[in-house]
């Protein structure tokens, strides 16, 4: 029997919402971290809504956010939070040193890992400063598969534009991806936690 090791605990799923696609340009709205086990359980995630006005912001709003933000009711849920920037690096900061810390710095994965480390950098410095240099990036984990031939059905995504629902998105794509990997070649999982099989195991 073969075995294919996977260890997605070292991975921090994360998701920005933000006023512009352009981080010089925009302000976070909202951010989630969702950590799994090794075989991509959920374990823990925290969510935060920062407090924004959009009647009083005084820089320009891409249009295509202003819309979709409507329609998740982000724009609403700014307004009622009391939670200001250096709150969130505070409490995010502390979730990634419960989770990661020691020799096991957090990789950041997601569908746009670049665009979410983008953001850390400028407006969450210490979150940022505990995040390890690697990405985890699914769309190109997609991508290789299709160029495999090893194509993955889209989930069907709920709470779409909202931090929260973008990164359990994500982590059902590579969920699919593991399951057809596996069920194409016939290899069982064996999670890095777990004592090594018996067997031949792929390493990665």
């Amino acid at each position: 029997m073969a075995y294919f090791p996977v260890n997605f605990s070292n991975v921090m799923w994360s998701d920005f919402e933000t006023t512009h696609f352009d981080v010089d340009a925009g302000h976070p709205l909202e951010v989630c971290i969702v950590k799994t086990d090794d075989v991509l359980n959920v374990v823990d995630k925290i969510i935060v809504t920062i407090a924004f006005d959009l009647d009083i912001w005084d820089k320009p709003v891409h249009p295509k956010v202003r819309l979709m933000h409507s329609h998740s009711g982000l724009w609403d849920r700014c307004r009622r939070s009391d939670v200001m920037t250096e709150d969130v690096d505070e409490a995010l900061s502390r979730f990634v040193q419960k989770h990661w810390c020691g020799d096991q710095k957090a990789r950041v994965g997601g569908c746009n890992p670049a665009f979410d480390r983008a953001w850390f950098a400028a407006w969450l410095p210490l979150t940022n400063s505990q995040l390890d240099y690697h990405n985890f990036e699914i769309r190109t984990l997609q991508d290789t598969m299709h160029a495999l031939g090893l194509d993955v059905d889209e989930p069907v995504q709920e709470d779409r534009h909202t931090a929260v629902g973008d990164v359990m998105y994500g982590i059902e794509i590579v969920r699919r991806v593991v399951k057809r990997i596996t069920g194409a070649t016939g290899m069982e999982l064996w999670a890095a936690a777990d004592e090594p099989p018996v067997g031949n195991a792929i390493d990665t």
